[in-house]
This record gives C-alpha cells, sequence and structure tokens, in this order.
C-alpha cells in the first residue's frame, strides 16, 4: 500500500502549492497572534527569575554567571544579555518574554519547510497548524527562558541531519554541528538527539541481519543501568543533580501524559505502527528514533537519579508533530477512498482523529489565557500587597520568607542584579525557605544563626524584622513548601502563630499553585 504523496528519500525537497504557502501564512499570523497575546500580563514565575538573573547578573568572577552551570547551556541568557545591553529591550515581563516568543512563531512555518522532506507536504502543513496550536508550545514561547529555542534548534537539526544522512556532504556536516550547538546551547537535553540519530545509523545496520536488532535492544537495555552513572559521575550538572535528587519516576509519566497530551500520544503510536508502508522503513525508522531514544534516555535518568520533567524532552516536540499530521492526512485519504459512503460521512469520519487532537490543544489553549494566568502563579500581585501593607504599617522595608525566592526579589528589587545600579529598597531581604536553615539553624556557610527548630528560625527572623524596622511576611505555595517541609512543622507553625492575610488562587495544570500571603498575628 503507498499513498503517493511522500517524497523519494533522495529527493532534496518539495515545492509547495500557492495554496500550501497561504495556509502557512495564515497560520504563522495566527500562532503570531497567540504568542503576542497578553504576553506581559502574566506574573514571572520561578524559571523565569533565574533568567532574570541569569541575564542580568555579572559576566565574570566570583559568583558571576560563567561560575554556574548556566554556562553548560548559555545561549538563551547571551541573548538577553545582549539585547539588553544594547538596548533593545526593557526589564519588564513583556520584553523580557519578547525574544522568545518571536522565536516560537518563527518555528511554525520552519517545521513545514523543513518537516516536507520527511512527511511529504501536506502532513507539514499540517504539522505548523498543530504547532501553532499546541498549548505547550505557547507557553513556551510566552517564557523568558530557553525551550523555545530549544524547538527551534531542534527542528533544524532534525532537518540537517536528515539531509547529511541522504547526502553525506561536509557543508551538511558543517551545518549539522551548527544546529547542534545552537540546540544543545539551548538546553543539554537536545544532546539526546545526536544519539537518536546514532541509535538510528545503528539500527538501519542491524535490520539487514537476522539477529541484529535484538542485539540492538539487548545493548540498549543494559546501557540504561549505567546511564545515570555517567551523567553523575560526568560533573557537569552535579547542581541539578543536588538540587533534583527526589527521584519521581511517577512525576516524569505524569508530565509526560500532561504535557504532551494523551489524544496526541496515541495519535503517534497509531503513525509508528503505520508509517512504514507509507513513507518507508528508513525514513520511520529514523522518525522513531528521534522520538523514542531522547524519551528512553530520560526514563532511565529520571528512574534512577534524578527528578525528571517532560520539558526536558521538548526536543521531540517536532517529530511528534510530524508524526501526529503524517497520520491524520493518512487516516483521511483511507476515509476518503471508501467506497458507498455518502460524503458528508466520510468528512465526518476523516475529521474525528484532528478533532480530537485540535479539541484537547483548543480546550488548555482556552483555559490558558483565562483562569490558569498564563500558568503562572500571581507573584506580581503578592509582592504589590506586601508593598502596600509595608506603606500601611509605616515600617522601612520588608524582611520575606519565600518558596519562590528569585521572583520575590525580581518584584521587590528588581535592580538587585544589575552592577553599578542603585537600588532603590535596600531595605528589602527575601530569603528561601531551606530545610537546612530551620532544621539545622545554620547558615550555608556553617554560621551558627539561631537554635535548631522551626520556632526558633521563626523567631530569628522576627527578631531581625523588628530590629530594622521591618514587616515581616511569609509567601508560600504548598506544594513547594512542603517539598521543603517534609515533618509538616514548618506549615503547622506558621498556620498557628500568622495569619492568612492574602490567598491568590491559581492551578497550573496538575499542580496547585496558589498563593499564600502570611503575616504576624497581632499580639495586645
Amino acid at each position: 500500500m503507498t499513498s503517493g504523496y511522500v517524497p523519494d528519500p533522495e529527493q532534496k525537497s518539495l515545492s509547495f502549492s500557492r495554496q500550501q504557502w497561504l495556509l502557512i501564512l495564515a497560520v504563522t499570523l495566527l500562532a503570531g497572534a497567540l504568542r503576542l497575546l497578553q504576553l506581559g500580563e502574566w506574573s514571572f514565575w520561578i524559571d523565569e527569575a533565574h533568567t532574570w538573573r541569569d541575564a542580568t547578573m555579572q559576566l565574570d568572577g566570583e559568583g558571576s554567571f560563567m561560575s554556574t552551570q548556566r554556562r553548560m547551556y548559555p545561549l538563551p541568557f547571551l541573548l538577553l544579555r545582549f539585547l539588553l545591553s544594547v538596548g533593545v529591550l526593557g526589564h519588564d515581563e513583556w520584553s523580557l518574554r519578547l525574544p522568545f516568543a518571536l522565536i516560537g512563531i518563527v518555528t511554525v512555518p520552519l517545521l513545514a519547510v523543513c518537516g516536507r522532506r520527511l512527511v511529504g507536504t501536506w502532513p507539514a502543513v499540517l504539522a505548523a497548524c498543530l504547532l501553532a496550536l499546541s498549548p505547550w508550545h505557547i507557553f513556551w514561547s510566552q517564557n523568558a527562558r530557553g525551550y523555545g529555542l530549544v524547538v527551534l534548534g531542534s527542528v533544524l537539526l532534525m532537518h540537517r541531519m536528515h539531509v547529511l544522512f541522504c547526502n553525506g556532504r561536509g557543508s551538511d556536516l558543517l551545518l549539522t554541528a551548527l544546529f547542534a550547538v545552537l540546540a544543545i546551547g539551548s538546553h543539554p537535553g537536545s544532546a539526546t538527539l545526536l544519539l537518536a540519530f546514532a541509535g538510528f545509523l545503528v539500527l538501519r545496520y542491524a535490520f539487514r541481519t537476522r539477529f541484529g536488532f535484538v542485539v540492538v535492544v539487548i545493548l540498549a537495555l543494559l546501557l540504561a543501568v549505567p546511564l545515570p552513572w555517567l551523567v553523575k559521575h560526568y560533573g557537569l550538572f552535579s547542581m541539578f543533580i543536588a538540587a533534583k535528587s527526589d527521584i519521581s519516576p511517577l512525576h516524569w509519566f505524569q508530565t509526560v501524559a500532561y504535557y504532551f497530551r494523551p489524544s496526541l500520544l496515541v495519535t503517534i503510536l497509531l503513525a509508528m505502527v503505520c508509517a512504514p508502508k507509507l513513507i518507508g522503513r528508513t525514513r520511520t525508522l529514523y522518525l522513531v528514533c528521534l522520538l523514542v531514544v531522547p524519551m528512553f534516555v530520560f526514563t532511565a535518568v529520571g528512574s534512577q537519579l534524578v527528578k525528571v520533567t517532560a520539558r526536558y524532552a521538548i526536543c521531540t516536540l517536532p517529530v511528534v508533530m510530524l508524526l501526529a499530521s503524517f497520520i491524520i492526512i493518512e487516516v483521511a485519504r483511507q476515509v476518503g477512498q471508501l467506497p458507498g459512503l455518502p460524503r458528508g460521512r466520510r468528512w465526518l469520519l476523516a475529521g474525528v482523529l484532528p478533532a480530537l487532537v485540535v479539541g484537547d490543544f483548543l480546550k488548555l489553549d482556552v483555559s490558558y489565557f483565562t483562569d490558569q494566568n498564563g500558568q503562572r502563579g500571581l507573584w506580581r500581585d503578592a509582592a504589590m500587597f506586601i508593598r502596600e501593607q509595608v506603606e500601611r504599617r509605616d515600617r522601612v522595608g520588608v524582611r520575606l520568607l519565600s518558596v519562590n525566592h528569585p521572583t520575590m526579589l525580581y518584584y521587590l528589587r528588581p535592580w538587585h542584579w544589575l552592577p553599578g545600579e542603585i537600588d532603590p529598597y535596600p531595605n528589602t531581604e527575601v530569603s528561601a525557605v531551606v530545610h537546612w536553615l530551620f532544621e539545622g539553624g545554620v547558615d550555608h556557610h556553617g554560621y551558627k544563626l539561631h537554635e535548631p527548630g522551626v520556632e526558633a528560625h521563626f523567631e530569628w527572623h522576627m527578631r531581625s524584622a523588628e530590629r530594622k524596622g521591618q514587616m515581616f511576611a511569609v509567601v508560600v505555595t504548598l506544594p513547594e513548601l512542603r517539598e521543603h517541609d517534609r515533618t509538616g512543622k514548618f506549615e503547622e507553625v506558621l498556620k498557628r502563630d500568622f495569619e492568612l492575610a492574602l490567598y491568590l488562587p491559581t492551578w497550573v495544570g496538575p499542580k496547585d499553585q496558589s498563593i499564600y500571603v502570611y503575616l504576624p498575628k497581632k499580639t495586645e
């Protein structure tokens, strides 16, 4: 069975029809509207505040950007740093997110152009449409974080590796290396695409022998055992491993299901089954490797070493969109050839699969722009409330304890990381709720601050605030608080000795990101 619409593997490109180019233009405009809509409305979340810190802090020297592990994937931060230095961008949310929104917009038509070689013109156009509507891609396009740049690099790398395989030219190898630097320099998880390409070459050779495939599968399973050990002892990500040491395979599978969407996952499984007969075994193997190998790596690492989330596998999003679009087009084509069915029923049957996927996307898109507040907690609102309380209580500043130290620091001391700038809020201090602090009573240098225990921890903060004329406040989200407060003692004392001054409800997907602002109870 052949479909007749997919190019020969050696063909370098296909030409889009005028109708297809117009559709690509329309879907690009749609992508632009969705990625620029309310771009500056959402509060920063913790990762975006980290980006602000890394793009504005000192570049060299002790405690600088180059002393952190972000130097291993510096491209998003260096991009922002450059744009800030030349005065193109401001320091507000809209400005810091704008470059990534533009990157997300450009990625949509680029997926169609790069994907047509692998799955054909109409599936590539549909893949661009799905990417434009993808709630996950919209989120990262509206995010001052490098994952949108990862998707862009992955599209280019996916395309160029295939061209390199077909042609084997030196220029193709050079471009492959360049796009690999772009993708991996945006996030190291993209390196799994190079492993996938290597796996594709090995498997393609293995398929020529009788038992080669079985041998490769066995070797892959054996690799799953030492792989986490290699990552752990490689040395580049020791800080990340220490921060994400709470291994949770369930978290990995939950986030994959939520962000990739069940309807999309089922669709690509169907595509992987049908693709060999439709686009050939070679291209099917290539696409499947680009999806399965990264997932295999992250599953192995996430089940043995660190807490892994689906966003580390966002480099597979382009191939997911291509596989899903390919099977949607093919099912529609086959339904259209069924004899004896009225035209209306054919259209109805052909629309079932795309309706499930697109309907799933649109439901989350609507929620994203309405009740989910861009999938961010209302940290800006919490900071504004605290400033109002400081003025109302006639205090000179605030001493804040929070589970989201970077974001609250951004809103309360926006010039904190900028060298040479005069800080207009010197009496504002933001501290993180860290487990060792209220359990051991010592700071990260080993200096004793107070006696161990939660009560002593709170008393020390309140004495310090009173001595400096500050208001003391605690701002938390319960899931993050409970990650640090394993015994529940901190939450118990917080609810006993403090009053809930503000509650800002927000749910981000399956996770409660509601913000609780606590102030000390008034004493007679």
